[in-house]
């Protein structure tokens, strides 16, 4: 059970440096990047789980051995 946990909560870390480091370059003051952040790691995991839909979706339909 904890496993789903911790890899959830890896993913969401790992997506946390990477929306900060590309946000990086568009905000230059701290303040504004501070804000947008949540928004912008939540629209990041949101289309991280929309491609992974996909694939699934892609991988069960194209590449069933069946």
């Amino acid at each position: 059970m904890i496993d789903p946990l911790l890899h959830t909560a890896f993913f969401v870390l790992a997506a946390l440096a990477i929306v900060f480091a590309g946000s990086t370059f568009s905000e230059l003051e701290d303040a504004p990047l501070l804000r947008a952040l949540p928004k912008k790691v939540g629209w990041f995991c949101l289309w991280c789980a929309v491609l992974a839909l996909l694939i699934v979706v892609l991988e069960h339909t194209l590449a069933s051995t069946r």
